[in-house]
């Protein structure tokens, strides 16, 4: 890709005046650049203080480490689905962990369905299992099969997922791991879709017309919606043009991207994008952008810091940014929790796992590799773990 043509896929800007201005900068003209990587004459103020915030995140120091792990421990991982990488690096990240503190590790996949995970976690008591560490799947969708565990005395760990009383139940999680600290869950997930919407604040210059993207099934999907609907409103003027609402038999029956297409052609005024998980861009959505011939006219967001969006980021292609954190870290710290539980401690109040705004030129991980933090947390655990 030129680039022109990725500064008009960065900018987005309506006036003749400002498009110009880009198209000078990122030609090597003279014109001073900010901290965001805009023309100084041709972006507002407003668009550069988002862009800052995009990029600087939310960041937090890795906990200490207060026990070590117990011996002859059989713990089950259950991925929300294989078939997704959003669900694929934590749920392997967890088995890493698992048998970094020398446990015996066992692997399920809940195929990107309740009933898969409610099996899977029912096979782990079956098991006898000690501890079972759930992906990303939220306490209401396996509601039975949690309190099944809790009655059986096996530690559960929330990684990634809410407990039930977030849906007016009772706790059924023996604890959730809470990334950063003063932050709950529901405030961490909310953070994500409001630096999406700083991203694309920046990058319209202000005039964001967006295609929003809302995750229906799990309780944490309309967190990021509303977090990102929630910052969008700060911007005069920018607006949520269309929201889409996609659940996981979209998913599971390769619905996605026809349902995304149409929308996107039914929204001729949008100028950009927002989607929740990065492996959706794969899933169909980023076929659908490029079909639409408006990819250079869309500025594109996704979420999770996967490597292979932050490669077509690299590249040019059909996403512009994303919003990254580390799935593998919350996983170890979810082990962690587990080796803390196991030792009569409570779980750590703070995982310390960051956020932080990505694009082509800011905070982009190496080739082939996800979104990592600048902190060996491998390293911390195991030498804290004494392994």
């Amino acid at each position: 890709m030129s680039e022109q043509r990725r500064s008009l896929r960065r900018f987005a800007l309506p006036l003749i005046v400002a498009a110009v201005t880009a198209v000078t900068a990122a030609c090597g003209g003279s014109a001073s650049t900010s901290a965001g990587g805009s023309s100084d004459s041709g972006t507002s103020k407003e668009a550069r203080a988002a862009l800052e915030t995009a990029f600087k995140g939310a960041t937090g120091d890795l906990p200490e480490v207060t026990a070590k792990p117990k011996a002859g421990v059989n713990l089950w991982v259950i991925s929300c689905g294989q078939q997704q990488p959003g669900c694929v690096e934590p749920s392997v990240a967890a088995m890493a962990a698992g048998k970094a503190a020398g446990w015996k590790t066992k692997l399920c996949d809940g195929k990107l369905n309740p009933g898969g995970w409610g099996a899977c976690i029912r096979q782990a008591i079956s098991a006898k299992a000690d501890v079972i560490v759930p992906v990303g799947i939220d306490c209401p969708a396996v509601q039975g099969p949690l309190g099944e565990a809790k009655k059986a005395k096996i530690i559960t760990i929330g990684n990634g997922g809410m407990d039930c009383d977030v849906a007016g139940g009772k706790k059924l999680y023996s604890a959730v791991t809470t990334p950063l600290k003063s932050m709950t869950l529901a405030d961490y997930r909310a953070r994500m879709g409001a630096l999406q919407a700083d991203y694309v604040i920046g990058r319209t210059n202000g005039k964001a017309k967006v295609l929003l993207v809302n995750f229906t099934d799990p309780i944490w999907g309309p967190m990021i919606t509303k977090g990102f609907r929630d910052e969008l409103k700060k911007c005069s003027g920018c607006e949520v043009v269309k929201q889409l609402d996609v659940g996981l038999q979209d998913l599971v029956n390769n619905t996605l991207g026809s349902k995304f297409s149409s929308a996107l052609l039914g929204a001729p005024t949008v100028n950009a994008v927002a989607f929740p998980i990065d492996g959706w861009l794969q899933a169909g959505i980023g076929q659908a952008i490029s079909s639409s011939g408006r990819s250079a006219q869309l500025t594109v967001v996704g979420n999770f810091g996967d490597a292979a969006n932050a490669d077509v980021i690299r590249s040019g292609g059909a996403q512009d940014g994303d919003v990254g954190y580390s799935a593998k870290q919350l996983s170890w710290a979810a082990v962690d929790d587990a080796v803390r539980l196991l030792a009569g401690q409570k779980p750590a109040e703070s995982a310390g796992v960051g956020l932080v705004g990505i694009d082509a030129d800011h905070n982009l991980p190496k080739k082939g590799s996800s979104y990592e933090p600048p902190v060996d947390y491998v390293k911390h655990y195991t030498t804290g773990w004494g392994k």
